[in-house]
């Protein structure tokens, strides 16, 4: 039997009431490319773009394109007040934690929609749309999008003036130090990974002076990607469920298999695809300066695949030993190549399978692999659990934000 969702009463003071009642819901407008400006014009033109995840510094005041006056008479569109709250309203964006409040009048696309506060504190209404999970009301058949009258229908509680200001002072204090902790907590990251680089640059540094061959990774390896997700399969092909590494399993040096999907393959698809003890697995997007992010796969399940943003390379053991190449590959020797040659688009950089075979492995004779890995293990095995100890910690700093807001608007039942 499922468990009832526990609920909480409202507090004294405080009321339900839609969010049309407190704020007009707008929506933004679709101004073509022609009349979107990157001189000094009278309005900032936000696209989602424009917009942050989820900061204490919510205040948006600048666009990288801007509207003029005389645009906006002759669309017949309009400019919309400062305080305004703004959030996306269709695609990934949507499930984000993207939200701002206008800091002077300004303009949004059609990908953006607002809140204009009237009978209500403007942060008040910041926050509570910053709990919101507009997920939980999206249009999923094709793309997540929400609509305004779903917006305008929501309910929130409201406590007086008196009260908001209240609420909006202790989440102001209790948001700045989760931040604050936040910070901390990737300065303490960077450290970490610094350490580790330092270990590699040091050895690798020596290595790249040695007279040693460089031999192009695809002749050293057999390199294939993973399972596409979403795939078409026929109804009448057999598959069976097989776990399968995602992204967000492979980290820098180290996997975290704590959550592990499943995924219906084929036994060929299996076949193909299963994991073998000394397997290199390497992302291929990220970061620029995280691309070729992986690590040594040491048969932690039993049968396990891999997804296709995932490359597996697959080294002759008698000309190259895995533990020596990936921590090449993690080297600042290796992060240099994949820098200067992987693909960037927008938020993301990505390496392909042509690069990684490209890149030029140095390859010295067996015994001096050996030495070298013997010499980093220790090292790079304590600076990988000191990184993973702080990691855990940032995952549980950076959910705080999220935790403190449903905290506070989180767990009442409103009204049927």
């Amino acid at each position: 039997m499922k468990k009832k969702k526990e609920t909480r009463p409202l507090p004294d003071g405080w009321k339900w009431t839609r969010l049309k009642g407190v704020a007009d819901v707008v929506q933004g407008f679709a101004f073509p490319l022609e009349h979107q400006g990157t001189a000094n014009s009278e309005y900032p033109f936000i696209k989602v773009s424009d917009m942050s995840e989820w900061q204490v510094d919510k205040v948006i005041t600048t666009a990288q394109n801007t509207v003029s006056h005389t645009t906006l008479k002759s669309l017949r569109a309009k400019a919309y007040p400062k305080d305004t709250v703004i959030f996306p309203k269709v695609g990934g964006a949507l499930l984000t934690n993207k939200r701002a409040i206008l800091g002077s009048d300004a303009c949004f696309d059609n990908n953006i929609m607002g809140a204009i506060p009237k009978e209500i504190n403007g942060e008040y209404l910041y926050y509570w749309l910053s709990a919101i999970d507009f997920g939980s009301i999206a249009n999923i058949q094709a793309m997540p999008s929400i609509r305004k009258s779903q917006v305008e229908d929501l309910v929130l509680p409201v406590p007086d003036a008196t009260g908001q200001f209240a609420v909006v002072n202790r989440l102001k204090s209790q948001l700045a130090e989760a931040q604050r902790l936040r910070h901390a907590a990737e300065r303490q990251l960077e450290a970490a990974k610094a350490l580790q680089s330092a270990h590699f640059r040091f050895v690798f540094g020596e290595l790249e002076k040695q007279d040693w061959p460089r031999v192009s990774l695809g002749k050293l390896a057999h390199i294939v990607s993973g399972i596409t997700l979403g795939r078409k399969l026929s109804d009448d092909i057999q598959v069976r469920p097989a776990a399968y590494l995602r992204v967000a399993n492979v980290k820098d040096g180290f996997l975290d298999l704590s959550d592990v999907y499943q995924i219906n393959a084929t036994d060929s698809e299996i076949d193909k695809l299963r994991l073998q003890k000394g397997d290199l697995l390497l992302t291929e997007g990220g970061d620029r300066d995280k691309l070729g992010r992986g690590t040594i796969w040491e048969n932690q399940i039993s049968e396990c695949i891999h997804q296709n943003h995932i490359f597996r390379v697959r080294f002759d053991h008698e000309q190259v030993l895995p533990q020596f190449a990936s921590y090449q590959i993690g080297s600042p020797y290796a992060k240099a190549y994949f820098y200067t040659h992987g693909k960037q688009t927008t938020g993301i950089a990505t390496i392909n399978q042509e690069v990684l075979s490209n890149f030029p492995f140095i390859l010295p004779p067996m015994d001096e692999q050996v030495k070298i890995a013997e010499r980093l293990n220790p090292q790079i095995i304590r600076t990988a659990e000191i990184y993973r100890s702080i990691e855990r910690q940032f995952e549980v700093i950076t959910a705080l934000p999220n935790a403190i807001l449903q905290e506070t608007f989180g767990g009442f039942e409103p009204p049927a």
